[in-house]
């Protein structure tokens, strides 16, 4: 499969209002952060799902910074029961992310081998 804008807003139409430049350049650095030579196969899957979580973030703090999305809804309880920024979570933040771990678990456990 071919990493492209129209292939990725083909998938993930809820983009679709955003800036082709900004789709653009967000797939742009997901490739970067997905090296076909390490996820094989799951590259371009990979690489859409991190280039989602990029752009919902960027949505998420766009809202925030105009006042259109409270920042108090992002808070949530860490470990200790304390209030943590939604930015700490990193790829959990996101359903796209949460789905980007997934697909990289997935990777990561067939290429971890039993040694005696």
């Amino acid at each position: 499969m071919t990493i492209s804008a129209a292939t990725f807003l083909a998938r993930f139409a809820e983009f679709a209002p955003q800036a082709a430049t900004t789709v653009q350049a967000c797939l742009e650095q997901a490739d970067r952060e997905t090296d076909a030579a390490v996820w094989g196969d799951l590259h371009d899957d990979a690489t859409y799902w991190l280039t989602a979580h990029l752009l919902a973030l960027r949505i998420r703090e766009i809202g925030m910074f105009t006042g259109a999305t409270p920042a108090s809804q992002f808070l949530g309880g860490g470990r200790d029961n304390t209030k943590l920024p939604y930015h700490q979570y990193g790829l959990a933040s996101t359903l796209y992310g949460q789905e980007f771990m997934r697909l990289e678990q997935s990777r990561v456990s067939s290429t971890i081998g039993f040694v005696v």
